[in-house]
Protein backbone atom coordinates (compact mmCIF):
# COMPACT_ATOMS: atom_id res chain seq x y z
CA UNK A 1 0.00 0.00 0.00
CA UNK A 2 1.00 3.26 -0.76
CA UNK A 3 1.18 5.89 1.91
CA UNK A 4 0.08 9.87 1.32
CA UNK A 5 3.36 11.98 0.71
CA UNK A 6 4.25 13.80 3.66
CA UNK A 7 3.26 17.20 2.74
CA UNK A 8 -0.48 15.54 2.45
CA UNK A 9 -0.33 13.25 5.36
CA UNK A 10 0.86 16.57 7.31
CA UNK A 11 -2.55 18.59 5.95
CA UNK A 12 -5.09 15.30 6.29
CA UNK A 13 -3.99 14.28 10.08
CA UNK A 14 -3.75 18.24 11.05
CA UNK A 15 -7.46 18.23 9.36
CA UNK A 16 -8.90 15.43 11.06
CA UNK A 17 -7.44 16.54 14.58
CA UNK A 18 -8.56 20.14 14.54
CA UNK A 19 -12.13 18.83 12.68
CA UNK A 20 -12.66 16.09 15.79
CA UNK A 21 -11.58 19.37 18.22
CA UNK A 22 -14.09 21.64 16.93
CA UNK A 23 -16.72 19.12 16.63
CA UNK A 24 -16.33 17.97 20.66
CA UNK A 25 -16.64 21.53 21.02
CA UNK A 26 -19.49 22.49 19.07
CA UNK A 27 -21.07 19.52 21.05
CA UNK A 28 -20.42 21.03 24.12
CA UNK A 29 -22.09 24.38 23.64
CA UNK A 30 -25.96 23.28 23.77
CA UNK A 31 -27.15 26.85 23.41
CA UNK A 32 -28.51 25.89 19.51
CA UNK A 33 -28.38 22.03 19.60
CA UNK A 34 -29.64 21.37 16.54
CA UNK A 35 -27.59 24.09 14.33
CA UNK A 36 -24.43 22.79 16.08
CA UNK A 37 -25.67 19.04 15.08
CA UNK A 38 -25.76 19.84 11.83
CA UNK A 39 -22.75 21.61 11.49
CA UNK A 40 -20.54 18.36 13.00
CA UNK A 41 -22.98 15.87 10.68
CA UNK A 42 -21.24 18.23 7.58
CA UNK A 43 -17.86 18.35 9.42
CA UNK A 44 -17.54 14.86 9.77
CA UNK A 45 -18.70 14.02 6.70
CA UNK A 46 -16.27 16.18 4.90
CA UNK A 47 -13.57 14.31 6.87
CA UNK A 48 -14.69 10.58 6.52
CA UNK A 49 -12.50 9.55 3.72
CA UNK A 50 -9.64 10.78 4.98
CA UNK A 51 -8.22 8.14 7.09
CA UNK A 52 -8.58 5.61 4.24
CA UNK A 53 -7.17 7.63 1.53
CA UNK A 54 -3.97 8.53 3.92
CA UNK A 55 -3.21 4.62 3.86
CA UNK A 56 -4.18 3.98 0.01
CA UNK A 57 -3.03 7.07 -1.11
CA UNK A 58 -3.91 7.37 -4.80
CA UNK A 59 -2.65 11.01 -6.52
CA UNK A 60 -6.32 10.92 -8.35
CA UNK A 61 -8.24 11.11 -4.51
CA UNK A 62 -6.65 14.18 -3.40
CA UNK A 63 -8.87 16.45 -5.38
CA UNK A 64 -11.57 15.24 -4.12
CA UNK A 65 -11.05 14.71 -0.96
CA UNK A 66 -9.96 18.25 -0.99
CA UNK A 67 -13.48 19.93 -2.50
CA UNK A 68 -14.97 18.04 0.35
CA UNK A 69 -12.81 20.64 2.80
CA UNK A 70 -13.68 23.00 0.25
CA UNK A 71 -17.10 22.34 -0.01
CA UNK A 72 -18.03 22.77 3.99
CA UNK A 73 -16.17 25.54 4.38
CA UNK A 74 -18.46 27.30 1.59
CA UNK A 75 -20.86 26.54 4.03
CA UNK A 76 -19.92 26.84 7.37
CA UNK A 77 -16.48 29.20 7.55
CA UNK A 78 -18.23 31.95 6.07
CA UNK A 79 -16.29 34.64 8.33
CA UNK A 80 -12.89 35.11 8.78
CA UNK A 81 -12.80 33.80 12.15
CA UNK A 82 -15.14 30.85 11.34
CA UNK A 83 -13.12 27.40 11.59
CA UNK A 84 -11.74 26.59 8.23
CA UNK A 85 -11.01 22.88 7.22
CA UNK A 86 -8.79 24.62 3.96
CA UNK A 87 -7.04 27.14 6.69
CA UNK A 88 -5.88 23.99 8.41
CA UNK A 89 -4.80 22.34 5.19
CA UNK A 90 -2.98 25.05 3.33
CA UNK A 91 -0.28 25.55 6.61
CA UNK A 92 1.09 22.11 5.17
CA UNK A 93 0.33 21.90 1.15
CA UNK A 94 0.31 25.18 -0.90
CA UNK A 95 -2.54 25.12 -3.40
Amino acid sequence: MKHAPPPFFAAYTDVLRSALLFAKSSMRRNTRLMDNVRLVTALLDAVSGVPEALFAWDDANETPLRKKLEYYDSRYAKAENDFSLMKVYRKHVES
